[in-house]
């Protein structure tokens, strides 16, 4: 994929933001992080409501064990983008970690009211769930 977002900018000029946020995926998954931060922060700059560049964002930071600006991150993310759970799962998955199970819970909710139908919440919000 990231030879065809190359292609794409070498042979227009064109940017696009959610371009840059799928490269930045693309780079974190090889982690090449220096790469994926940049890519993100052009993305940033083109677009500064980009929900999937703030996704990025957050998950370079908890990596770089950042996890207040992780959080800010997923959290601007999640108010850009309504119709996904992405950012809020990994948000969960943050608090969870900072064993924050009462934030993770809140987090799991909102998931639910977004998709009624998200097993992993689901399983988290249920009784007897983690």
């Amino acid at each position: 994929m990231l030879g065809a977002i190359d292609q794409v900018h070498r042979h227009t000029g064109l940017e696009s933001a959610e371009l840059l946020a799928k490269a930045a995926r693309a780079h974190y998954s090889l982690n090449e992080d220096k790469k994926a931060e940049a890519d993100v922060q052009r993305a940033l700059t083109l677009k500064p409501g980009c929900a999937s560049a703030h996704v990025m964002l957050g998950l370079l930071r908890y990596k770089q064990d950042k996890a207040d600006d992780a959080i800010a991150a997923l959290r601007m993310a999640a108010d850009e983008d309504k119709a996904s759970t992405e950012a809020l799962a990994n948000l969960a998955g943050i608090y969870e970690a900072k064993q924050q199970p009462a934030k993770a819970l809140e987090i799991y909710k909102e998931i639910l009211t977004r998709d009624p139908n998200d097993a992993g919440a689901k399983a988290k919000v249920k009784p007897g769930g983690k």
